[in-house]
């Protein structure tokens, strides 16, 4: 909530010390969406090894990652920080208090999040509208709509060694023009073709698998942790 702009590796940082402190043993990293850079930047945090002296993350299932275009494409930090100020007003603050609507929150779901409507129910608008409920949160939703997580981030996923699930929906979309024209395949396609120890799968949905096709995300996501013992 603090006023600041965020970046992938503040957040990357908390995660870390919630699993050193709280969890206290290695975890496997499911990530949704455009959050893959945090799991990237926790991935490569230097950190003291457990004390059976395995790495922290155990292993990684990446939900419908950003298209390969977008998370290997940079912009010029001048570029993040125009958006921030821009952001960061008092038209801002305006424009945050109208997304945060059940309305606008609907609209967005059905548009750009699920593959089909009826699935944007009133469990998931009702957890939204908490989120948004302090007007603090806004910090954080501007911090990556001004662009702090657009980096190139290719070496750093083509060095995470750890097993790795890569699984997208069959009707996946891009909320940005980079990677607009990729299918599915070629998306997962391109995540097998980089990441040294990986593999893929497709399962009903578009965009945030977790919550529209929990049963099925599930039973990969099981079955990928079982092979990792």
């Amino acid at each position: 909530m603090p006023h600041i702009g965020y970046t992938p590796v503040d957040w990357a940082q908390q995660l870390q010390h919630f699993i050193q402190t709280v969890i206290q043993k290695p975890v496997i990293l499911v990530v949704q969406g455009a959050l893959l850079p945090v799991a990237i930047s926790l991935v490569h945090l230097p950190a003291s090894t457990p004390n059976n002296g395995k790495s922290w993350i155990q292993g990684l299932v990446l939900a419908g990652p950003p298209a390969w275009a977008l998370i290997t494409q940079g912009t010029p930090a001048w570029r993040h920080r125009v958006g921030w100020n821009l952001l960061d007003s008092p038209l801002g603050n305006i424009f945050y208090r109208y997304a945060r609507r059940r309305g606008f929150l609907r609209s967005f779901s059905v548009r750009q999040l699920f593959a089909a409507k009826s699935a944007v129910d009133d469990e998931w608008l009702d957890t939204l509208e908490k989120g948004a409920a302090n007007p603090a949160s806004r910090h954080a939703v501007f911090s990556f709509l001004a662009g702090f997580w657009r980096q190139d981030y290719e070496t750093a996923l083509t060095t995470i060694s750890q097993p790795t699930l890569v699984v997208f929906g069959k009707g996946a979309s891009s909320i940005s023009r980079t990677g607009q024209e990729e299918t599915p395949d070629q998306r997962l396609e391109n995540y097998l073709a980089h990441l040294p120890d990986s593999q893929g799968t497709e399962i009903p949905g578009r965009n945030v698998l977790p919550y529209e096709s929990t049963t099925e995300f599930a039973a990969v996501t099981a079955a990928f942790v079982n092979k990792l013992g």
